[in-house]
């Protein structure tokens, strides 16, 4: 497993990269420059705020061969469209994400790689804000309709929906004994439908796989750094045999 991105060099970046190898992660295509962004996530019992120090820098470096999968953010994607659409030719499944929109925006130019998109992985927020509508499974359709192969949208403790052409499956979340803090559930169940989808599962088994991560990550406090790793995930029982 590899990461492309930016890392300061000061020492937050140099905690970053040792968090990552620390994990495993292949860091050899991370840029290094300037000083580490930092966000810091405020939990309440009903919301959460974020507040960022330094702007994340947007460089990144791509492998030399195509990857089994491939995780980034649909503006990535785009940049990278010749190539990525070169990697899908020869097996790479792409996985699909967007971030809040602050700007208020949501235009749906931010969405334009949708059709190099095997899964796209928008929270309902996200959904309902790019397609305008209230409904979470009417957004869904519509961000199929948009080129997305499947479309997996999380609606939090409603668990997800997932919009296939012509078909949509309601998935209940995973019952957990407590809710911690949610930071970072959505990205692991992210990873978690990325590392299945790698393995050759289907993507309601993906989806599936990727709620009982971010349920094993919202029992933690901590976000990121509380996600379980593979290891952790079989030895739960949760992941057998994956």
């Amino acid at each position: 497993m590899w990461l492309s991105s930016t890392v300061g060099v000061d020492s937050l970046g140099k905690l970053v990269v040792d968090s990552l190898a620390s994990y495993g992660v292949d860091t050899s295509l991370l840029t290094c420059g300037g000083r580490q962004a930092l966000t810091v996530s405020l939990a309440g019992p009903a919301d959460r705020a974020m507040v960022t120090y330094e702007e994340p820098a947007h460089d990144y470096m791509l492998p030399a061969e195509a990857p089994r999968t491939l995780i980034a953010p649909m503006s990535i994607i785009e940049r990278y469209r010749d190539v990525v659409s070169t990697w899908r030719e020869v097996g790479t499944v792409v996985v699909g994400d967007v971030g809040f929109d602050a700007s208020g925006a949501w235009s749906q130019q931010d969405l334009s790689a949708m059709d190099l998109c095997d899964v796209f992985v928008p929270n309902d927020v996200e959904a309902c804000s790019y397609t305008r509508v209230d409904d979470a499974a009417v957004a869904a359709q519509r961000l199929v309709d948009m080129g997305a192969d499947t479309v997996i949208v999380t609606c939090g403790a409603q668990g997800v929906l997932l919009a296939r052409p012509g078909e949509i499956i309601r998935l209940p979340a995973v019952a957990v004994e407590r809710v911690v803090d949610t930071t970072g559930a959505g990205d692991a169940l992210s990873a978690g439908v990325a590392y299945a989808l790698g393995c050759g599962l289907d993507a309601v088994t993906a989806a599936r796989m990727g709620m009982e991560l971010a349920s094993e990550c919202v029992q933690r406090m901590g976000g990121a750094g509380a996600t379980p790793t593979l290891a952790q995930m079989r030895l739960s029982g949760r992941w057998v045999n994956r």
